[in-house]
């Protein structure tokens, strides 16, 4: 949210979920919830559960709705995607794509993982990681061990930044194109310098270190 709210200037947000293994789904849905209009489908669970009092095992179908505020529903984004984007991360894409069919996603096919895990103690003070759900979007096939096919492809060694960035350069008008054309020295010398930081500019990016939290809350980790 807050890089969001930084970035209220821009006319194109460039969403770098490249390398982005997923995490859990309760900060998903919360980075979902500020992107889409409040009551969008997000995506629908097909996962087992234990009775609590009869400890009778049974299948539910769960669909997900934002209950975000969506504030920020207006933004044109653009999704940058590889190998690695998985789990949680191809939630937010599958999404995103299902609520803005002419969103633009770029990259290379993501790791089609579309299966939950819950971490549980053992007896033995240790932690199993179990597969409780299946997950598929609202619409569309499902992504499971195939992953999410971007719109653009890019070749190897190209990268998926630089063409995000010239699709919109492309798209803008010629006035606004003439108007990046005069910065853009200016724009590359900052691009050295936060690249000597170690930090990108004007993008999004929920990488996080993993972290498990034993019968709390789902978590859907790469494998």
């Amino acid at each position: 949210s807050n890089a969001l709210q930084k970035t209220q200037w821009a006319r194109y947000t460039i969403f770098d979920l490249q390398d982005n293994g997923g995490g859990l789904l309760t900060q998903c849905f919360a980075i979902i919830g500020d992107l889409v209009p409040t009551g969008s489908a997000i995506i629908r669970f097909h996962e087992r559960k234990v009775d609590s009092i009869t400890l009778a095992a049974f299948t539910h179908d769960t669909i997900y709705y934002s209950d975000g505020a969506g504030q920020f529903r207006n933004r044109t984004l653009v999704l940058l995607v590889d190998s690695n984007t998985a789990s949680a991360s191809e939630v937010t894409v599958s999404c995103l794509k299902q609520v803005y069919p002419a969103i633009k996603i770029i990259g290379t096919h993501t790791y089609g993982k579309a299966r939950a895990q819950i971490m549980s103690g053992t007896p033995n003070n240790g932690l199993a990681k179990v597969t409780c759900a299946l997950i598929s979007p609202l619409s569309g096939p499902s992504y499971d061990l195939v992953g999410i096919k971007p719109d653009t492809t890019i070749a190897a060694g190209q990268s998926a930044l630089d063409l995000a960035e010239s699709i919109i350069d492309n798209t803008a008008p010629a006035k606004k194109r003439a108007r990046i054309a005069r910065f853009d020295s200016g724009i590359r010398l900052l691009k050295q310098q936060f690249a000597r930081n170690s930090k990108q500019s004007a993008l999004i990016d929920n990488r996080k270190p993993q972290k498990y939290y034993p019968n709390k809350s789902f978590s859907s980790p790469k494998d």
